[in-house]
């Protein structure tokens, strides 16, 4: 492996070390946002696309351990609050991983997935992922009567990739929606890395009222790397 390649954009030349690869890179600020970075996109996206959810206005950790400069968290609790804007409606998302779980998870309601979405209405629970989902309590919708899939499925985002390419199609997740979603996470991790709550101005691209945080909001790329 070439290592000083393998580095690309990061902010400056780390020696190696045997947890930076192959795999635990994701779990160190100098090249990655940990769990939330990996995994929230392709959770928080099923709440994000069912509900119409554009931009948080408020993110708040809710428990995690105090930030480490160099190691993302183990476990951590983040909520991401949305006000009613246009079709967007006043939501909530709360973002668990590691050893967190929902408190329904603990009083034995849900099933033990190993990973899922929770959608908490007035008239039941919708647990799912992008494989299967669940109707809870089961009992209430014995004979609740589906609506017929009305999304085709994705053929894959490779294969997705390759026909926009060559045909000038949108994907799925396109840029316009996936970058959004991205900043929605980074900005959970600024909130647990600068230990408060953060307000966001997402038509500025601004956290306001916290210089701490709005550190977090450019990177230094090593040279040669520059965007």
């Amino acid at each position: 492996m070439n290592y000083n390649l393998w580095l690309g954009p990061t902010s400056k030349n780390i020696p190696y070390h045997p947890t930076h690869h192959p795999f635990n890179w994701r779990q160190w600020w100098d090249f990655a946002g940990g769990t939330l970075a990996d995994l929230g996109c392709h959770h928080i996206d099923l709440s994000h696309w069912a509900l119409g959810l554009q931009n948080p206005s408020q993110i708040k950790v809710i428990n995690g351990p105090q930030p480490d400069s160099e190691s993302t968290p183990y476990s951590l609790t983040v909520d991401f609050h949305y006000k009613a804007e246009g079709k967007q409606p006043k939501t909530k998302i709360r973002w668990y991983h590691g050893d967190h779980r929902p408190p329904h998870f603990k009083e034995g309601i849900l099933p033990k997935w190993g990973n899922g979405s929770l959608f908490i209405g007035d008239k039941g629970m919708l647990l799912t992922d992008y494989s299967k989902h669940l109707l809870l309590p089961q009992k209430d919708f014995i004979d609740f009567e589906r609506p017929k899939p009305s999304i085709p499925p994705s053929i894959g985002h490779h294969k997705e990739w390759i026909n926009a390419i060559k045909t000038g199609s949108k994907t799925t997740c396109n840029f316009d929606y996936a970058g959004p979603l991205t900043e929605i996470v980074l900005l959970g991790n600024i909130a647990h890395r600068t230990n408060s709550t953060i307000d966001w101005d997402y038509k500025q691209m601004k956290i306001t009222g916290h210089p701490k945080a709005a550190e977090f909001m450019n990177h230094q790329y090593r040279s040669g790397w520059e965007l």
